[in-house]
């Protein structure tokens, strides 16, 4: 079965893609974030900023371990295995849009679609490194479609809309998402054309 996603954003997307680009010996570490700050996104052959399937997958994935909803008629089973190997999102990386638009990285500007945050040089929330202000990307009003198709017939479109939104909710995309206790990347679904909404309760119990 396939189905035809949108997501549409509720709060900003912010990813954090690692660098590759290294600091200049001669550049302070602010001179060196206004500098790079943009590779911090994926982008496709065309420039345009996407979202990584291989992170979408992820997120229903986790989703699937957090609701840890049981599958019909199987006991105690839930559906996290199955959608860690029964899900496929399909084609290349989906396009990020805002307005209908696609935004290319020649078009993205400090002071519409970057945010400073003062946080551990390394990444890390250990505390061993220090803090320094970091420039991150960070795309308002945006929204994404794909086409993610399911091989076991027991994720049905019900099922699958479900944990769609579910992932909207508690885990979200990119940087400071829920899933990590932030805010950023929450979404609302539609399948199909259609605006999905779900009740939730007793969640985050896991496989």
């Amino acid at each position: 079965m396939k189905l035809k996603v949108k997501l549409v954003g509720t709060s900003p997307y912010s990813p954090s893609k690692a660098l590759v680009t290294e600091k200049q010996s001669n550049e302070d570490y602010t001179a060196y974030e206004q500098r790079v700050w943009p590779e911090k996104a994926h982008y496709n052959g065309k420039g345009e900023l996407v979202m990584p399937i291989f992170g979408l997958k992820a997120m229903l994935d986790s989703t699937a371990s957090f609701l840890g909803e049981k599958i019909k008629g199987a006991g105690n089973k839930t559906y996290a295995k199955l959608f860690r190997a029964g899900v496929i999102i399909q084609g290349e990386n989906p396009v990020v849009k805002v307005g209908g638009k696609s935004l290319k990285k020649t078009d993205m500007k400090v002071e519409n679609n970057a945010e400073w945050v003062y946080c551990h040089s390394d990444g890390k929330r250990d505390g061993k490194a220090g803090r320094v202000y970091r420039l991150f990307p960070k795309v308002e009003n945006w929204e994404t479609e794909f086409e993610l198709e399911a091989i076991d017939p027991r994720l049905t479109e019900e099922v699958l809309a479900r944990h769609l939104v579910a992932a909207g909710l508690f885990n979200g995309m990119g940087r400071f998402r829920p899933q990590n206790g932030g805010h950023l990347g929450r979404f609302e679904v539609m399948v199909n054309g259609k605006k999905q909404t779900s009740e939730f309760s007793d969640v985050g119990d896991g496989e």
